[in-house]
């Protein structure tokens, strides 16, 4: 925690000489002393274990040499340290499903999988409703299998009330092919499915996936993806050692962004690896990764400046993940 003097220099009567925080729970928290550095005061606070990720407060006390109390709130956000995995092999404990869609799953093309079909609708609604905050995006891995293309073909997700139609061309990040017979990774930002970041913080309640596809599909991996904090956030540390299921590169966040942008890849097993910025003219502008990498997640800041370390212009640009024989491309928008 941070806490600069400056801003309530308007309000004070003498200098500031002290400065405590505590968390707002439902118990009274003891509170700390932070540690004057000039006009800026720091220290670390203890979160308690029960406190769910999300958006939360922290009452906040300055105090100056007069014995004059300023007292004030100061939001934060506790973010999950990995993914939250609503349907993987099983359904995760909490959740209910509902809809036309078989609740039997079967093994297709590796991956323990629902097989929707032709009209359906299947709906994962969570026991107890959860702030969002934290996580950056939806995502669920897509086989269209029998799926023939015609126009009636329909796929869409919703969120609460918030529904997003994916298309079936090429060009679309949010986009998939039915002539493509492999698993392909749809991943949604959260923000285009009604649900950025706000005062006060929105409510995840349940997600639907529904559609009308000539032909049987199937879907698996239904998560909602972990985004990388900023500095001015908590992280919640678990001691679990996870290994994710899939390879997977997940979409930058932010998108579009200015300064610096976080890229998040997985990784099943250990693989040699390289993940690469290009223009669209096909050419290498920078490196972020190469070599041999142990299974896990990894997350990795690009500051929109090339290998020689100048800063490129504002424009689309492409970065890919390799490994092996498998290659994941996805775009992302630089805005200076």
């Amino acid at each position: 925690l941070q806490v600069n003097t400056k801003r309530f220099a308007s309000d004070a009567v003498g200098t500031v000489q002290r400065v405590s925080a505590r968390p707002i729970t439902g118990e009274q928290a003891p509170e700390r002393l932070l540690i004057a550095n000039g006009e800026l005061f720091t220290g670390e606070l203890p979160i308690p274990a029960e406190l769910p990720t999300g958006r939360h407060r922290l009452h906040v006390e300055l105090e100056d040499d007069r014995g004059q109390i300023y007292p004030f709130d100061q939001p934060y956000d506790l973010f999950p340290d990995r993914n939250l995995e609503i349907y993987s092999e099983s359904l995760a404990e909490g959740w209910l499903r509902t809809g036309n869609v078989p609740r039997e799953t079967t093994l297709f093309a590796g991956r323990q999988a629902l097989t929707l079909p032709n009209r359906f609708t299947t709906t994962f609604q969570v026991r107890t409703p959860f702030d969002p905050t934290g996580y950056a995006a939806l995502r669920f891995a897509f086989h269209p299998d029998a799926v023939e293309d015609f126009a009636s073909n329909a796929l869409a997700v919703t969120v609460d009330q918030h529904t997003l139609r994916l298309s079936f061309r090429g060009g679309d990040s949010l986009a998939v092919s039915l002539e493509d017979k492999r698993w392909q990774l749809v991943e949604i930002p959260l923000e285009t499915l009604g649900l950025p970041g706000s005062n006060p913080p929105p409510v995840f309640r349940s997600v639907r996936i529904s559609g009308n596809l000539r032909g049987t599909s199937h879907i698996a991996d239904l998560a909602l993806v972990a985004a990388a904090p900023p500095a001015n956030t908590a992280v919640r540390e678990t001691r679990e050692d996870a290994l994710p299921a899939i390879f997977t590169l997940a979409q930058n966040f932010p998108n579009p962004f200015n300064a610096a942008t976080t890229i998040r890849f997985e990784l099943p097993e250990r693989a040699d690896v390289e993940l690469a910025l290009y223009n669209l003219a096909g050419q290498r502008i920078a490196t972020l990764a190469t070599g041999e990498r142990p299974a896990g997640t990894y997350t990795l800041t690009w500051d929109g400046r090339d290998d020689s370390g100048r800063a490129l212009a504002s424009g689309l640009y492409l970065y890919r993940l390799r490994s092996g024989q498998t290659t994941e491309t996805r775009k992302l928008t630089l805005l200076r």
